[in-house]
């Protein structure tokens, strides 16, 4: 009976680990080369949050490879600068959720002050891959749509993949993500995650969030 008991344990703390370990943040990673091809170490690549103005940074290594492992879904400005060499910049970068995306970098060789932008476009979008479906809602777009219960959170009804039925038994709505029932979805706020506890299933938080506080 001890031994039936342990393994229980054993396989709850497997299936909790699994489930922490799964994580909406995405992640951006690349190379870093000079104008002839060859790998450019310690090179500061930096990663600014468009909305909130919070700058990651990561520096480049002996390969010329740079990661930032878990960056909040959003749009961002990527950038990387070495002395000697020109910067270049990805502006207007859209990190979707779980969303994994390679930017690799050439730099010039250049004066510190000269600066080079590049628009992410299409084609920084054909490397993004992911496992999840997901969205990124620009702020413009969560203020002008209209929302009855001035909550947030209803948005999640506009976006790819997801699909709310009424429930005429419980008299509520009952949302699926890619077919996976709400109820199994981990809603989280700046990684924070707030899933409320009430049932039947639906998109449930504490409190609701009002469009106003949310970038």
């Amino acid at each position: 009976m001890r031994g039936i008991l342990l393994k229980s344990v054993l396989l709850c703390a497997c299936l909790t680990t699994q489930a922490l370990a799964q994580s909406s943040n995405a992640r951006v990673s690349g190379t870093v080369n000079d104008a002839t091809g060859a790998v450019l170490p310690g090179v500061e690549v930096t990663a600014t949050n468009n909305a909130t103005g919070v700058v990651s940074t990561a520096l480049s290594n002996d390969a010329g490879a740079y990661n930032f492992a878990s960056l909040l879904p959003g749009v961002y400005t990527i950038s990387a600068s070495l002395p000697s060499f020109q910067t270049q910049t990805y502006k207007d970068v859209q990190l979707g959720n779980a969303a994994q995306v390679r930017l690799n970098f050439a730099l010039q060789v250049g004066q510190v002050a000269t600066a080079v932008e590049v628009t992410a476009t299409a084609s920084q979008v054909l490397l993004e891959s992911s496992s999840s479906v997901g969205n990124v809602l620009p702020e413009k777009q969560v203020m002008d749509l209209p929302l009855v219960s001035n909550n947030v959170i209803d948005l999640v009804g506009v976006m790819a993949g997801v699909q709310v039925t009424r429930d005429n038994v419980f008299g509520a709505n009952d949302t699926k993500f890619a077919g996976v029932a709400a109820g199994n979805i981990n809603v989280q706020v700046d990684g924070i995650p707030i899933s409320g506890g009430r049932w039947p299933t639906g998109v449930q938080t504490p409190t609701t969030i009002n469009p106003d506080v949310v970038g």
